[in-house]
């Protein structure tokens, strides 16, 4: 049974253009597409953003584990350290494990989205967990390659999940989940199928500014060798700025007037019988209480760093976006906001306050980020999941069937 939820009003629009984008491109070359800015929007265009005026505080304590070796990095001996953290709840429920994205680390957790979003699943009950992906070098991504013996992330996935049920108060019968932000978000994927194979299938996952569509299609598609399972639901929030390019059916799809995470063909979906949530969050008209969100920050200090944005030509007086937004060749370092944060250390203040306020700027405009805009709808979806009898393989495989050759029901 499929569960589904559009959060845009442009929804039909989304689903036509989508679905033929999928079949234009699916037996076509990658074709160059050339991106111009995003343009500021009209005054019309846009809600006034909603925020508490509460500052994002963690809740609960980590415990972190560390494991430090010398490994030979690229024909250099050099001492790499790998960290692992938890923090559970009084009886916990369930097991979330979050997956960061490029260039990231467990940290990331920590950034003010992802805050909302780790105390809002720990105040459920939800025990949360954040591990580095295993390359501690580069572009630091995690190995998506679905092999349970020699992917060295997978192999410390389990390892450390196992350590986290052996010294805390959960246990094998804990339900457990996946949570990642872009390349960790495709990377809830491969984790997920290796879990099923495994025998440790996961709950639910979720997904910010990750894959689409596709993602969710290759766990339908067992690989060669490998048995059916049933893929776990799974909850997508995309952030409609986010230009960051996206794979479907092989072929890298970018498209200016939506982010390519958007490319969602929720026929193919249907017909697998996939369970999922869809939200699209849109951009916001800022308002100076967004920066109250900031630790240490007040009203007065808020309303400067806004006077400040508008001053340096980011926005205009009622907050309305004012400068173009690029391209994002790496959404890690998306020279837009390489440019606000260099400018707020220009004007004295501190890199780590600046790179708040960069973050802050980034769920605002929709860009590429983890926003806790649905935090209420990804707590509940998971929730759903907990009493969820899984159905065993041949069962689902074969209603997979029936739902391809008649359809299924949307639900939205």
């Amino acid at each position: 049974m499929m569960q589904k939820h559009l959060s845009s009003s442009k929804q039909i629009k989304m689903f036509i253009a989508s679905s033929l984008l999928v079949f234009t491109f699916s037996t076509a070359q990658a074709i160059p597409i050339n991106i111009p800015e995003l343009a500021p929007p009209a005054p019309g265009d846009v809600v006034v953003d909603t925020v508490t005026t509460q500052p994002v505080i963690p809740v609960g304590n980590w415990i972190t584990t560390s494991q430090t070796t010398t490994e030979n990095i690229n024909g250099v001996p050099t001492q790499v350290t790998r960290n692992a953290k938890i923090k559970v709840p009084n009886n916990p429920k369930g097991l979330v494990m979050f997956f960061h994205g490029t260039t990231g680390s467990a940290d990331t957790i920590d950034r003010s989205g992802s805050m909302v979003i780790t105390n809002a699943l720990y105040n459920a009950g939800y025990a949360v967990a954040a591990l580095d992906s295993y390359k501690r070098y580069g572009d630091r991504h995690w190995d998506p390659t679905p092999d349970v013996v020699n992917n060295q992330d997978w192999l410390r996935v389990k390892a450390v999940r196992q350590q986290f049920l052996n010294t805390t108060g959960l246990s094998n019968d804990t339900p457990w989940f996946g949570w990642g932000f872009s390349w960790g978000g495709a990377t809830t994927y491969s984790m997920s199928r290796m879990a099923a194979l495994e025998g440790i299938p996961m709950s639910a996952i979720a997904t910010y500014s990750g894959p689409g569509t596709q993602g969710l299609i290759d766990l339908a598609n067992p690989l060669a060798g490998e048995p059916a399972f049933n893929p776990p639901p799974v909850f997508q929030a995309v952030l409609e700025n986010d230009l960051t390019g996206k794979v479907v059916n092989g072929i890298l799809i970018e498209d200016n007037n939506r982010p390519a995470d958007m490319i969602i063909d929720h026929q193919t979906l249907d017909d697998i019988g996939a369970t999922y949530e869809y939200h699209l969050g849109v951009e916001k008209l800022l308002q100076p209480e967004r920066f109250l969100r900031i630790d240490g920050i007040n009203q007065t200090q808020a309303q400067w760093i806004f006077d400040q944005l508008v001053t340096l030509g980011y926005i205009d007086a009622n907050g309305l976006r004012t400068l173009n937004l690029g391209r994002q060749e790496l959404p890690s370092s998306d020279p837009d906001f390489v440019d606000l944060a260099t400018d707020f250390t220009n004007l004295g203040l501190s890199a780590d306050l600046a790179k708040s306020i960069n973050q802050e700027m980034k769920i605002v405009w929709a860009r590429h980020t983890v926003s806790d805009e649905f935090v209420t709808e990804h707590v509940s979806f998971f929730d759903s999941q907990l009493t969820a009898v899984p159905l065993p393989p041949a069962i689902w495989f074969f209603g997979s069937a029936i739902a391809g050759l008649f359809g299924v029901c949307r639900q939205g």
